[in-house]
Order: structure tokens, then sequence, then C-alpha cells
């Protein structure tokens, strides 16, 4: 399932994605954003993983300034990580 919402930082034809996962250890539906790699579910603390896929910091060059420093920081690393695999 996903859901659209108007990014504030984005430019008026973007929509952010929005991706319901279930956690893989109670089946919990948890939101995990574009700018997210991966969330906790909030029922029982499992990590849950956003799957690869294009996110606005690897094209949008305003990602920075409008995710903030420490998560542009968390998704560049993240990307890296996946693309050392």
């Amino acid at each position: 399932m996903v859901i659209e919402y108007k990014c504030p930082g984005a430019a008026l034809n973007r929509n952010v994605r929005v991706e319901i996962k279930k956690c893989p250890s109670c089946s919990y539906e948890v939101e995990i954003f574009e700018d997210e790699s991966a969330i906790k579910c909030p029922k029982c603390g499992t990590e849950v993983r956003r799957q690869s896929a294009p996110s606005c910091v690897s094209w949008c060059k305003h990602a920075r300034k409008c995710l903030g420093e420490k998560k542009w920081n968390e998704l560049i690393k993240d990307m890296k990580k996946r693309q050392q695999k």
C-alpha cells in the first residue's frame, strides 16, 4: 500500500511515498517514509527495512537541507552500505 502526501521541501510536482510494511516478527503494519531506510516496529521493536528504491537523497539537490543534516547523513551512509554489498 502506498500513500502519498506533499513534501514541503519538494517541487510542486513531486510527492513523498510512504510504504506500509509488515513487521517480520509480529506482522504489525509499519509506515516507512521515502526518507527512512528502516524503522523500529512500534509494537515489538524489530527493525523493519524499506525496500531499496531511489530516494530523494540520490537525485534532489535540496535533499540535505530538506531532510536536515542528521537524517541526510544517515541515508547517505545507508546508501553506501547497500552499494558495497
